[in-house]
């Protein structure tokens, strides 16, 4: 028993100085009205049909309509906190944030009517202290005496991450909110508080790779042959779909026998991505064609015997492909996948005796199964 209420006073003395902050990490509190608008990673873009921000839209326009004349008398301000760590360094991730930001207040200004004078805002290049990584905050409420809404957030917060000033970098003095890229400028508003369900332009994304399991010669059987020099571009569009093309050649002996292997072949891959985001990361299902041809030669210097053993001709196979993406940082990322399906090789086997070779026989082949194994790199643009 004494070991229970020794544990449970243990527990209580652990929270009890996150119930104690100011503010804390739950800024909610402190907020007449809340919103938070998600933004893709590495892009400034506030799309309406992304992770919920039509709503938290229609909630921003709803309150700042009810809370006008308090913010016009000055007893309310809309403070508005960008918080960014997708750039490359601290700067990239504050002028990220700082766009992001200018975004929102540019939907409020240009929509509503707010002023530039009635925003408080922050940047920052660390994440929220909800831990979401791309999103911007804007809260409603009193203005505190010397604007450190900020700062009260990072209450027992600022240990794992450095707080940055609390106005850097806010709009400079005499400076404009960059124009909207929510929606069109041409198009007529609707009702007060309506909001289309499909807005903003759909990311393109092009990108280059390589797979690092044809370099090395690895074959899906599991054997190592030549190296294969390969590369591949993959153009990503409408938020779920990519096609990649690709192509591979190698000519030369490889191998731990130094067989020559001679293969070339060119693929085209399209691409189902599920989580449908507009990130293209994560998990995805394809459907690819391949072809191209071979030459196989077991011994180079010449074939013992005349029984054939060589090989050339043309392949083609087509099935499924699934495999993962997963970013190192805004532009490189790693990729791993197979291909599996069926694989149709017209052949004809030759007695290899140079500087001539001596056509055996036909060697056709067809097979279901394993067709590829892809580890690679690339880098989006």
């Amino acid at each position: 028993m004494n070991r229970i209420l020794l544990l449970l006073l243990y527990v209580f003395l652990l929270s009890a100085p996150a119930l104690g902050q100011e503010g804390g990490v739950c800024p909610a509190r402190r907020c007449d009205s809340l919103h938070t608008f998600r933004f893709v990673q590495g892009r400034d873009v506030l799309y309406a049909d992304y992770r919920g921000n039509d709503h938290e839209l229609k909630r921003l326009f709803a309150a700042v309509t009810a809370f006008r004349s308090s913010i016009a008398d000055g007893k309310m301000r809309i403070y508005v906190d960008g918080y960014c760590t997708s750039g490359s360094s601290v700067r990239d991730n504050l002028r990220l944030g700082y766009v992001r930001s200018s975004r929102v207040k540019s939907e409020l200004i240009t929509r509503k009517g707010m002023k530039e004078a009635w925003f408080v805002t922050h940047n920052h290049a660390v994440p929220c202290p909800d831990e979401e990584r791309d999103v911007v905050v804007v809260c409603l409420r009193e203005p505190l005496a010397a604007d450190t809404l900020s700062r009260s957030r990072y209450a027992g917060y600022a240990s794992r991450y450095p707080l940055l000033p609390a106005r850097a970098p806010s709009l400079p003095e005499g400076g404009t909110c960059p124009v909207p890229a929510l929606h069109e400028q041409s198009r007529p508003l609707a009702a007060e508080h309506a909001y289309p369900a499909q807005v903003g332009p759909s990311r393109v994304i092009f990108s280059l790779k390589t797979n690092l399991s044809d370099w090395a010669g690895l074959t899906p059987e599991g054997r190592l042959a030549a190296f294969r020099p390969n590369l591949a571009a993959e153009l990503c569009f409408a938020r779920r779909w990519s096609v990649v093309a690709s192509a591979a050649y190698s000519g030369w002996k490889g191998g731990k026998e130094h067989r020559f292997w001679g293969v070339s072949g060119i693929s085209l891959e399209p691409r189902l991505w599920l989580r449908g985001d507009g990130r293209y990361r994560r998990f995805y299902l394809g459907v690819y064609g391949q072809l191209g041809d071979f030459d196989y030669q077991p011994s180079p210097s010449g074939d013992a015997g005349a029984t054939g053993a060589s090989r050339t001709g043309c392949y083609w196979h087509t099935g499924l492909s699934f495999g993962v993406y997963l970013p190192l940082s805004r532009h490189w990322g790693i990729e791993a996948g197979i291909r599996g399906g069926y694989r149709n090789a017209s052949a004809k086997a030759y007695d290899n005796e140079p500087p001539h070779a001596y056509y055996h026989h036909d060697a056709s082949s067809v097979r279901w199964g394993l067709t590829g194994i892809n580890v690679g790199v690339g880098y989006r643009f």
